[in-house]
């Protein structure tokens, strides 16, 4: 529990987590201002009159206003940065608590680390002396052992060797960040989780993963060594074994790419196979009736013939040819009526929707071309009654006429879209010979009905630049490995951060990820207000990292049957190709419109029959 009460001892004597709020603020102020005295630190007008304050002495410390004490605490540790307040607390409390321990390392995990380091040279210096460890034990594998004391003593050997190279790291980062002021107590747990870590990854790297180094060009690094390169760098196993399980991965990813892409051939022959037999049904009995029509001599049963033929023959090779709705007339004169009012009713759905899509003169010409529809149908209801009476030719013909033949209302969006692709495509982009304007509009409409929800709303942010939101990137997804490759395919951050990143520390990598990914940024800015020389650069370089980690995080969520409908290989040409078409403004009006599109597949408003049926006319009209 905190203590309350004014003691000297009492404020002084514990460690700061355990005094009220105002006198941890106080401690701390006392030590910002001593560490700023001690490095000639130069105090502003503004602060130098508020360190008044601390004249009262702590035991009064009540009596100061909560909000000029955290003033003057603000005021000191922005002078003092990059040491933090509680940093430098610590080690001025520790000086006065343990004076002599002090000399030794000047914060108590430091001293433990020592000590652990210590136990750990013991043990590689009493396995060394044993004579149970040679050269001739050590190449040989752990379980090729029959003397269990040999087999003991071994898994000493490499765990007190992966031990010291694990409490190296552990040390040398601990005293650079006591050595400048920024040793941050709350993450003193961490070198113990560095250590444990080191020690599994030792022995891993000398005795597990040996092999695959010993695989790469130029390397020859005996076992003991790679205890220790283990025991150091934790993350370098942690990446070995990544790429391994992506490796394995792959090969079943492979596997069902390919199994996915026979399927698909296999349905399309068997579609084109059933269309080619049900246009050969239909000329024959188009034929049969041509010549039943010429051989007849009787007015009445000729225009009967005519009828049936109208009725059951041009409907169905109307239906083959790309119209909104496919599918054969059913074989009643009263069916035929309502499947051609079902068209025309399609028709007007699907022509509704584009004009909401569709921006300025487009939409204007879109609506005109409803109206038009919407009154050839109100005309044709006055046929209905005649057409349930029998005389079926002359109503059929106005529907087909007016509506049933008319292009698809999507067709125009996607003729406008292929032909912008294509410009772009066509400058010879690298990387993008693969990717044609069809697969790429198609792809773009497709990940509306293909992504979940939480993949779709990364997409739509990755591919059109949508407004981003915190819940996109959740903290608990952000790793080193991918925070580490998105700040280094940022130009800005990159430069902004070239010290931090020629040796990267994992912790700090990660705290700038994750205020980079709050909100709009500030937190990340407030915390290096120094690396950014305008709001400019700094909001260029926020945008590049974080489409750099949706790129990251999208990509195992793209399904390789997404990528089998657009036509490429990965999800990386993918994206290449959508950010090509993004660069340029025209094309980007098209993607942005095809992506809206998608949103109405997604919704069931448009079909994906629909969609393919107008790709293909529009791929035949350009």
């Amino acid at each position: 529990m905190r203590r309350s009460t004014l003691s000297p001892d009492d404020a002084y004597r514990p460690a700061i987590p355990n005094v009220d709020v105002r006198a941890a603020a106080f401690r701390e102020c006392e030590a910002m201002l001593a560490y700023a005295a001690a490095s000639g630190l130069v105090l502003d007008d503004e602060t130098r009159s508020r360190i008044g304050l601390l004249d009262v002495g702590i035991v009064q410390r009540r009596e100061l206003a909560m909000s000029e004490l955290f003033d003057l605490h603000g005021r000191l540790a922005r002078l003092v940065e990059p040491a933090t307040p509680r940093g430098l607390e610590l080690m001025r409390w520790d000086a006065q608590r343990y004076p002599r321990a002090h000399r030794l390392a000047p914060v108590p995990a430091l001293r433990s680390l020592l000590l652990i380091a210590v136990v750990f040279l013991v043990a590689f210096c009493a396995v060394g002396v044993s004579g149970l460890v040679t050269t001739a034990t050590v190449e040989r594998s752990l379980l090729s052992f029959e003397s269990r004391l040999e087999l003991a003593a071994l898994l000493l050997f490499y765990f007190s060797l992966a031990g010291i190279g694990a409490t190296f790291k552990a040390l040398y980062d601990a005293y650079q960040f006591v050595q400048e002021g920024r040793y941050d107590p709350r993450l003193e747990s961490t070198y113990y989780i560095r250590i444990g870590l080191g020690l599994i990854s030792g022995l891993l790297l000398a005795q597990v993963l040996n092999q695959f180094v010993a695989a790469g060009e130029g390397l020859a690094l005996g076992k003991p060594l790679l205890a220790i390169l283990g025991g150091f760098a934790a993350q370098v196993v942690y990446s070995a074994l990544s790429r391994l399980v992506e490796a394995v991965e792959s090969v079943f990813r492979a596997d069902l790419r390919t199994q996915l892409q026979l399927q698909e051939r296999e349905q399309r022959a068997n579609r084109q196979a059933a269309e080619a037999a049900r246009q050969a049904t239909i000329a024959g009995k188009g034929a049969a009736l041509a010549a039943a029509i010429e051989r007849s001599d009787d007015a009445t049963r000729r225009r009967a013939l005519v009828g049936e033929l109208m009725e059951n023959v041009l409907p169905g090779f109307a239906g083959a040819g790309g119209n909104v709705v496919a599918g054969t007339a059913p074989p009643t004169a009263g069916g035929a009526v309502d499947f051609m009012f079902q068209r025309a009713g399609r028709w007007l759905a699907l022509g509704r929707t584009v004009a909401d899509l569709l921006p300025g003169e487009r939409a204007a010409a879109a609506q005109e071309r409803v109206r038009e529809v919407r009154k050839a149908l109100e005309e044709a209801e006055t046929f209905r009654g005649r057409l349930r009476g029998g005389d079926a030719v002359g109503a059929v013909q106005q529907v087909l006429g007016r509506v049933v033949h008319s292009p698809n209302p999507l067709t125009p969006i996607f003729q406008t879209a292929l032909l912008t692709f294509a410009t772009v495509l066509g400058r010879g982009l690298p990387g993008l010979a693969a990717v044609t304007p069809k697969g790429l509009a198609l792809g773009i409409v497709a990940s509306g009905a293909k992504l979940r929800s939480e993949a779709y709303a990364r997409w739509k942010a990755r591919v059109l630049a949508a407004p981003y939101h915190p819940d996109l990137l959740p903290p608990a997804t952000l790793t080193f490995n991918s925070v580490l490759p998105a700040l280094q395919l940022s130009p800005a951050f990159a430069a902004a951060f070239e010290d931090l990143l020629a040796e990267p520390e994992p912790r700090i990598v990660l705290e700038i990820g994750e205020l980079a990914l709050q909100d709009d940024g500030s937190a990340l800015r407030s915390r290096y207000p120094d690396r950014f020389p305008n709001a400019t650069v700094f909001a260029s370089g926020l945008e590049a990292f974080r489409q750099a980690l949706l790129t990251t995080a999208l990509t195992p969520e793209l399904p390789p049957e997404l990528l089998t409908i657009a036509g490429t290989d990965t999800a990386a040409t993918l994206l290449a190709g959508l950010d090509a078409v993004r660069a340029d403004p025209t094309a980007r009006q098209d993607l942005e419109l095809l992506a809206l599109l998608g949103d109405r597949v997604r919704t069931g408003e448009v079909e994906m029959a629909e969609v393919e049926a107008a790709l293909r006319e529009a791929e035949a009209g350009t």
